[in-house]
């Protein structure tokens, strides 16, 4: 293995430490196009929806208002930590060398079910 190669993760996160988000070649001002699609998903509001490589996409702020359980990734945790630092109100946990984000209600939700059927 070169020494001298960067991994996936340290590529990446050297792209988003050295832009802002407006310089990116795929940085979207409107997300109106994508939340139209996203829209067509039935029951939106109670769906698990899953976002790849979500970096630090104003639409992610759109699905936030919209969807219930939000799952995003990426292979950036510098994109992830911009995410977090924009909206405090998204958590995130560290899985695998993974990502997942997530709204804190979902987590909320998800420990009330825990403690109620370990008093059952």
């Amino acid at each position: 293995s070169n020494p001298s190669m960067k991994s996936t993760n340290e590529y990446w996160n050297t792209i988003f430490t050295g832009k802002e988000d407006h310089e990116f070649g795929w940085y979207e001002e409107d997300a109106t196009q994508t939340l139209k699609f996203v829209r067509t998903i039935p029951r939106l509001n109670e769906a698990m929806v899953f976002l790849p490589g979500a970096g630090s996409s104003i639409l992610v702020h759109e699905l936030i208002s919209q969807c219930r359980h939000l799952v995003l990734n990426d292979i950036s945790d510098v994109a992830i930590q911009k995410l977090t630092n924009k909206d405090k109100s998204i958590v995130y946990c560290e899985v695998r060398k993974t990502v997942y984000i997530a709204d804190k209600s979902y987590f909320k939700e998800k420990r009330k079910k825990t403690a109620v059927n370990q008093q059952s």
